[in-house]
């Protein structure tokens, strides 16, 4: 049986200190309790099938909460920039769609947890 090797993330790039903060703040908004928000959207039939379309639900909703707060900042970037800024989004939120839907370490089954 073949262990599956445990890789740190990635580290961010260094970016402008202005592109950095936008991005850290947009990154902030990738939270459980907003990926439970856009579960119940859906209703209780998730499936592991369901993940790209979930994943692209929470983007979608972090990034509309983020321009409410940031969007005045985060328009006057050029287009690499805002690239720059919204680059680690998708994969951040399939980081913590992967963590909520893995089962808890101490359970053997879904059926038991």
């Amino acid at each position: 049986m073949k262990v599956k090797k445990e890789h740190p993330p990635a580290p961010l790039p260094a970016l402008p200190e202005n592109v950095a903060n936008l991005r850290d703040q947009l990154l902030a908004h990738i939270t459980e309790n907003r990926l439970r928000n856009v579960i119940s959207k859906l209703g209780n039939g998730i499936k592991l099938s369901d993940r790209g379309q979930l994943i692209g639900l929470l983007t979608r909703d972090a990034l509309d909460d983020f321009m409410k707060d940031y969007g005045e900042e985060f328009n006057i970037l050029s287009p690499a920039d805002k690239k720059k800024v919204t680059g680690a989004l998708g994969k951040s939120s399939e980081n913590l769609l992967s963590v909520y839907l893995s089962p808890p370490l101490f359970c053997t089954s879904w059926s038991r947890c």
